[in-house]
């Protein structure tokens, strides 16, 4: 009985977020309905789907930080990445893109979900190509790396693993932007470059803050596994 409460164990380690899911879906049927249940349900198996590259990309930073970075990267970047990314970001979008203030945007999450919807649907241009450029610069980083062994198309990313300059990611990424922009079915061009364009460059600060901290931690990345 003792091994399932030490620190290291899957129920200590896995306790409360089971427990505060099981507590959430039972309000959801409670003040919702079993209609709003399967939609969560549904959104859950889309979030844990695609936070599966999220946990391997994580794993790979944090095996090369301190103790001290690795707790600050769980504690702060979680809480970035649920509140700031599932709440915040999508209120900045839709107050950017329809020109509303940030309380009336909030007014209307709560309040009025259908226009919320609405404008979100509108904003889905921007979104598309703010992420869509994020992506694109986190993969041609990881095919322009000369340090991965394993290849899955070996006879074309074994030239990829050639380009190891830091702009080329970025070299790509812009050409492939204006390649969409100028896609006659778009409609969105000013937004496509615009949006894309910060895209890339959240990218670029992101990675140059882990690259500073590696530094200040005195890590030469090249030499980790």
């Amino acid at each position: 009985m003792k091994h399932i409460f030490h620190p290291h164990s899957a129920f200590r380690i896995f306790a409360f977020s089971v427990s505060a899911t099981i507590a959430t879906l039972i309000g959801i049927v409670w003040g919702l309905g079993w209609g709003a249940l399967f939609v969560t349900i549904i959104l859950m198996i889309v979030e844990l789907t695609f936070s599966f590259d999220n946990a391997i990309i994580n794993a790979k930073i944090l095996e090369r930080m301190s103790p001290f970075w690795q707790m600050l990267f769980l504690t702060v970047g979680i809480f970035i990445a649920i509140f700031g990314m599932r709440v915040i970001f999508p209120i900045l979008i839709v107050s950017i893109t329809a020109d509303l203030g940030w309380k009336t945007v909030l007014d209307l999450a709560l309040n009025n979900p259908k226009e919320y919807a609405h404008h979100l649907e509108e904003a889905h241009p921007t979104i598309s190509a703010y992420g869509g450029a994020f992506l694109l610069m986190l993969a041609f980083h990881f095919f322009f790396s000369d340090e991965r062994d394993t290849m899955w198309i070996k006879h074309i990313e074994k030239h990829m693993k050639k380009l190891t300059h830091w702009a080329w990611p970025s070299a790509v990424t812009t050409a492939v932007l204006f390649s969409v922009a100028a896609l006659p079915v778009n409609t969105h061009t000013r937004t496509t470059l615009l949006a894309g364009g910060f895209g890339t460059l959240t990218y670029l600060l992101i990675h140059g803050a882990i690259l500073f901290i590696e530094k200040y931690q005195g890590i030469d990345a090249k030499n980790q596994p």
